[in-house]
């Protein structure tokens, strides 16, 4: 089979992709959203802020670092599942939870979209329901995480555990904006922890792949 014939099928599968995302974004034109608007960057959408153009910086840096995180997890967990490696689940695991987690971050779902559904609770609900995903991984590979910087990864949990603290000034009636500083600093500090975390073992597992193949092939 030549190599053409080999990939025309995956180019029919990226083709009909290509044709569903017109058909998509033709839907939401004629249902008048407002298609532009969801294609800028924050920080051409409001005329006020060209007094301040870098507006939602330190929030996209959190955003890609949930991406970078997560990508190096997974890439290195399918890396590791190739030479049928006993960490793959691990990584493949922190990989998806960084991407859920990352994902409502993002988008903010517990603030601007889970309402919907559960209402005034939402915020509450959608946070707990992460931890709890969080905290499952945790469980489930202690062991593997013990053999790991994990100073670092609950540095970053901590970072990440702030907000559920500082949102019950609301319900206390405290009224403070440094505690908005706060909580929105150490929720950056904890992303960018994690993803140091990380780095830091995605490496260390490369590199004892390499080594390890290197003294087989030896």
């Amino acid at each position: 089979m030549s190599t053409v014939s080999r990939r025309a099928p995956f180019l029919g599968w990226v083709l009909g992709a290509y044709v569903l995302w017109a058909l998509f974004v033709v839907a939401l034109d004629i249902a008048e959203i407002g298609v532009l608007d969801l294609f800028k960057d924050p920080t051409q959408l409001d005329q006020y802020l060209a007094d301040h153009p870098w507006k939602g910086g330190l929030s996209m840096v959190g955003n890609l670092a949930w991406a970078a995180a997560s990508g190096m997890s997974l890439l290195t967990g399918a890396v590791l599942r190739s030479r049928n490696e006993p960490r793959e689940g691990f990584f493949l695991a922190m990989g998806a939870v960084f991407i859920v987690i990352g994902f409502d971050d993002s988008f903010t779902i517990h603030d601007n979209f889970a309402w919907v559904v559960l209402g005034g609770a939402s915020e509450l609900v959608v946070l707990s329901i992460l931890a709890l995903v969080f905290v499952a991984w945790v469980v489930r590979y202690r062991r593997e995480i013990l053999d790991t910087s994990y100073v670092l990864l609950g540095l970053g949990a901590l970072g990440l555990g702030v907000p559920f603290v500082l949102d019950a000034r609301e319900k206390l009636g405290i009224e403070a904006e440094w505690l908005g500083v706060v909580e929105e600093a150490a929720e950056l500090a904890g992303i960018l922890t994690l993803l140091l975390y990380v780095s830091i073992e995605t490496w260390r597992a490369l590199v004892r792949l390499g080594r390890n193949g290197s003294s087989v092939s030896g």
